[in-house]
């Protein structure tokens, strides 16, 4: 099981630029630290839709209701429905 803690800055850097840049926007939008078991759901999330899409649905999301905005699970269905096809999937 996934000890669900914020990931550290070498972690962060071992992932691929992407993901980085994604998880940076994250961050930066809702002011919370990015935590581990979130990272499983970003990489179902760039498999359905391209970075740009990702953080303007983060940023979208977080505008409209911030209050329920609590994790990246949150935009999963949202990105998969808007974003059908679009990578080929």
């Amino acid at each position: 099981m996934i000890k669900n803690r914020p990931l550290t800055w070498n972690e962060k850097q071992k992932l691929h630029p992407n993901y980085i840049d994604i998880i940076r926007h994250y961050e930066q939008v809702t002011k919370r630290p990015f935590m581990r078991e979130e990272l499983i759901v970003l990489k179902l999330l760039v498999e359905k839709a391209y970075p740009a899409q990702i953080k303007q649905t983060i940023s979208r999301f977080q505008k409209t209701c911030p209050d329920r905005f609590t994790s990246l699970s949150y935009i999963y269905r949202p990105v998969t429905n808007m974003f059908k096809n679009k990578r080929g999937n």
